[in-house]
């Protein structure tokens, strides 16, 4: 008889952390935070962002672990030259140097495929075999076939044994925006370049409880983990990953139509709990409305965003074409949003004043300094060349005028996700 006991326990609980992305070709601010959301989880004061709890069991065989681990609803945020870093830093196998352009932005590299898979590990996925339920809070168990303990002494000796792991369920919410595509490597098959065909904005996905028995090595768990979840998302998650392509109408649909079916579900589930079903449609409703009005204000703000990138890309090129000394105009970014209607009039206004300011600047300064050197004959040369780019310039004020009235209305009926947009984007200096 196997005599087994504990003889050390350790606990880790992290109350809050986050990754922030400093590339300078990013945008992206908090790469890795927490999920806020008071309507969808609300957290439970003094909860622990991160908890892992281990305990070393003592048997005959040696020190056998079990391992409990739990996470609150994350927040990831994804750019593809922070990915490709990410990726690089990680492999294990020779790889080449990552190369960056002036401006901070990686390089693409023809090899990077190659470069980021590592050595396959003696621990293959054949060796694991998977049973879940087909309900959705039923845990994923997974055990390491052909062994009810250690395979063999060297296992023992230089890889921890994990008697139990508990992973408990939690939910994630992913945002991606890729840069450039490697035509080359999806031609060949490569499965993971197909992820930058499109950008992923709020893609939302569970992560189920998975319980993992049997199993050496830390690496193994690791893998038999995110194999089961892998295999869970691709078996009854994979709309929700299309729901998730930045797609203007495909997610606006998307939004509307969840919202639109809470009008028939909601009710019934609260007929089901206790018969009060006008409750459950005021709330039904009431989500179907605010839903309906977040999604006309985001899409009109980001046609209005559109279009004043548009005319930024055509005033750098008049502006490096015909007087470099015009300079950039400086836009003020989705990392400083306003915070209501009331904040979005103020930049409004801000915005549509240094539209004109900028192109007076460029109409009235630029050619008095010419005269002041070169004489009447230069100022009139440089009024004439600042005409196309004083005629753009109060154009890119009023649609950024109009994105920040829109984008303050909607943070109006919607303070968390101004909220999260904080968090996600880079702050510009203004």
């Amino acid at each position: 008889r196997i005599q087994a006991y504990i003889t050390k326990s350790g606990a880790i609980a992290v109350q809050d952390f986050d990754i922030t992305d400093y590339l300078k070709s990013s945008k992206i601010n908090k790469m890795l935070s927490a999920w806020i959301s008071d309507s969808r989880h609300p957290r439970i004061t003094g909860s622990s962002m991160f908890r892992l709890a281990v305990d070393e069991i003592g048997t005959d065989a040696g020190a056998e672990y079990r391992l409990r681990c739990s996470l609150l609803p994350l927040r990831v945020n994804l750019d593809q030259d922070t990915l490709d870093f990410v990726l690089k830093f990680f492999s294990f196998g020779p790889s080449s140097p990552t190369t960056f352009d002036k401006d901070g932005s990686a390089k693409p590299n023809a090899n990077k495929t190659e470069d980021f898979i590592s050595p396959q590990p003696s621990y293959t996925t054949k060796s694991i075999s998977i049973s879940s339920d087909s309900r959705k809070h039923q845990p994923i168990v997974v055990t390491q076939s052909g062994s009810s303990g250690r395979n063999t002494k060297e296992d023992s000796r230089d890889s921890p044994y994990f008697q139990a792991v508990d992973i408990r369920a939690f939910k994630i919410k992913i945002d991606y925006w890729p840069k450039r595509i490697d035509f080359n490597s999806l031609y060949e098959g490569n499965a993971f370049e197909a992820i930058n065909l499109f950008a992923y904005e709020e893609l939302e996905v569970d992560l189920r409880r998975v319980q993992c028995h049997g199993i050496n090595g830390p690496y193994s768990v690791l893998e038999a983990v995110a194999l089961s979840w892998k295999d869970d998302i691709v078996q009854k998650q994979l709309h929700k990953c299309l729901a998730g392509v930045a797609i203007p109408p495909l997610n606006t649909v998307a939004s509307v139509g969840s919202s639109f079916g809470g009008l028939v579900l909601l009710p019934m589930n609260q007929y089901r709990r206790d018969g009060r079903v006008l409750h459950g449609f005021r709330q039904g409703t009431s989500n179907f409305v605010k839903t309906m009005t977040v999604e006309a204000l985001s899409t009109a703000s980001k046609l209005t965003m559109a279009t004043q990138t548009l005319l930024e890309h055509a005033d750098d090129i008049i502006s490096i074409s015909l007087d470099p000394r015009t300079g950039r105009y400086q836009s003020r970014g989705l990392g400083n949003q306003p915070k209501d209607t009331q904040d979005g009039l103020e930049q409004a206004a801000d915005s549509i004043a240094k539209g004109v300011k900028s192109a007076v600047h460029t109409v009235v300064a630029l050619p008095l300094r010419d005269y002041e050197n070169n004489g009447a004959t230069s100022a009139v040369k440089a009024a004439i060349r600042a005409v196309p780019v004083a005629l753009i310039r109060p154009m890119i004020g009023a649609t950024e005028a109009m994105s920040n009235t829109l984008l303050g209305m909607r943070n109006s009926v919607d303070p968390e996700l101004r909220a999260n947009l904080e968090q996600k984007y880079k702050k510009n200096r203004l």
